[in-house]
């Protein structure tokens, strides 16, 4: 295996807990009326469009399936349960008998059929290319701050509601923003790699070597917290000053966010390739992201279209 593959795998493949991916694609418990108010209300083109439709089940049902794709960006094939609140609300505006919605979807088809209906109507787009690869293309700047894919998620599915692109599984989502944050990392290791000599790069290999006199890796004792503020603790806070700065580490490159490095400090084992991750240290400058934009773009298509 070679070092863009091990580090690689030490990239987790499950982004989301279970709860996460519920909370993400479900109705709330309890629905703010701001929330109703602007997803649930019914405008005259709205109207006219669902009077359309043959049955007080029908109309109510594909009422609600819009108003379900504009809040949560998918329809109701994807939803197991509708709050009563929601049903009421717009029962009451279509002056239809909110029971009638029990009758909605006897046909597992109508679900989809009226998806359609909505698409087409409403200007929808499918999940397709290129649409995965303007997604990432968005995200790519975020991953550059940040590796926290919760944020990014939500990310993903706020410009494909606000873009009117039906969203797919929050799985395939998932799997996208991986991809996005795999090769954030990948090119944000080999901007930190880049400037360093073979002197520097065999200095940091060192710092996972256990120091017999420590006990421990000089890494591990720069992991060390330091005591309470004492005169021994600021004494330890120098000594690692001192030798991160006898290390002669460049200064972090202004293409790369000091965010999106800082957790490399953590207690988590360093992938082969992130060694160099210690000049975190260093002081940071902006990033330039629109230079990383136009460095990444070939990159990006052929990762999000290989999966590589």
């Amino acid at each position: 295996m070679n070092e863009k593959k091990a580090q690689d795998a030490e990239y987790p493949t499950v982004l989301l807990t279970a709860e996460q991916r519920q909370e993400l694609t479900s109705f709330p418990e309890e629905m703010p009326s701001r929330v109703l108010k602007d997803h649930f209300t019914i405008s005259a083109e709205d109207l006219a469009f669902i009077q359309r439709h043959r049955g007080s089940h029908n109309r109510l049902g594909i009422a609600i399936q819009l108003g379900t794709l504009r809040f949560l960006g998918r329809g109701l094939t994807d939803i197991p349960f509708v709050p009563r609140q929601v049903i009421d609300h717009v029962a009451t505006q279509l002056e239809i008998n909110p029971k009638a919605f029990r009758q909605y979807g006897e046909r597992v088809s109508t679900f989809y059929e009226h998806l359609e209906r909505i698409r087409i109507a409403y200007k929808y787009q499918d999940y397709v290319w290129p649409a995965p690869l303007h997604l990432a293309r968005h995200l790519l700047p975020s991953a550059f701050h940040s590796d926290e894919a919760l944020p990014l998620i939500k990310n993903a599915l706020t410009y494909m509601q606000r873009r009117k692109i039906l969203a797919p599984g929050i799985t395939t989502t998932e799997r996208l923003v991986q991809r996005v944050l795999l090769l954030a990392r990948r090119m944000v290791n080999q901007r930190l790699t880049a400037p360093l000599t073979n002197s520097q790069r065999e200095a940091l290999d060192s710092l996972l070597e256990t120091n017999e006199e420590m006990d421990v890796s000089p890494l591990a004792w720069l992991r060390t917290p330091p005591p309470k503020p004492s005169n021994p603790g600021m004494t330890h806070l120098f000594e690692r000053v001192n030798f991160l700065r006898s290390l002669k580490l460049p200064g972090l490159p202004e293409n790369v966010d000091a965010n999106r490095t800082s957790w490399k400090l953590s207690g988590k084992p360093l992938p082969p390739e992130s060694r160099s991750s210690l000049v975190a240290t260093a002081p940071a400058t902006k990033s330039r992201r629109s230079q990383q934009l136009k460095e990444s773009n070939l990159l990006l298509s052929d990762t999000i279209c290989t999966g590589r």
